[in-house]
């Protein structure tokens, strides 16, 4: 993408944060359920890139003149700015491409875009994949509102 061509002209580090709950960031608990999505929120996004910002500074021994600019698409793109709203002291600057800014509960939007990508044809999708990720994402839906366990 542009920012990891433009990066090595501008003489920039280039790290990528991997937002919790992912790869092994996904923490141990017996919690189930919709209880256990209580720690993955924006709010918490963001602390964590304080958090990082702090381990890469202390890591690479950066000064703290040091400008930090936070970028990324969709809802990445959304905690890139709201890391440059809330951090302005560690972040110098944001690129926040195609962030739902206005987010909704029930983003029909997303969905149907999200949807006639699964179902387009000239990228390799079909009618038949956008129908089997829908069904997968009713039985999370559903599995998340009754778990008990």
């Amino acid at each position: 993408n542009d920012m990891t061509e433009l990066a090595p002209k501008a003489g920039a580090l280039l790290l990528a944060l991997e937002h919790r709950y992912y790869g092994a960031s996904i923490p141990p608990s017996t919690e189930r359920g919709a209880a256990r999505l209580r720690h993955l929120t924006s709010h918490q996004a963001v602390g964590d890139v304080a958090t990082f910002h702090a381990h890469v500074s202390d890591a690479f021994n950066l000064s703290a003149a040091t400008k930090w600019v936070t970028f990324g698409g969709s809802y990445p793109g959304m905690v890139s700015g709201f890391a440059r709203l809330r951090l302005p002291h560690l972040i110098h600057a944001s690129v926040s491409s195609s962030a739902p800014w206005h987010a909704k509960a029930d983003m029909a939007e997303y969905n149907d875009v999200v949807a006639d990508a699964l179902a387009n044809e000239a990228v390799g999708g079909s009618d038949a994949c956008r129908d089997v990720v829908a069904t997968g994402h009713a039985s999370i839906k559903e599995q998340l509102e009754t778990s008990t366990a």
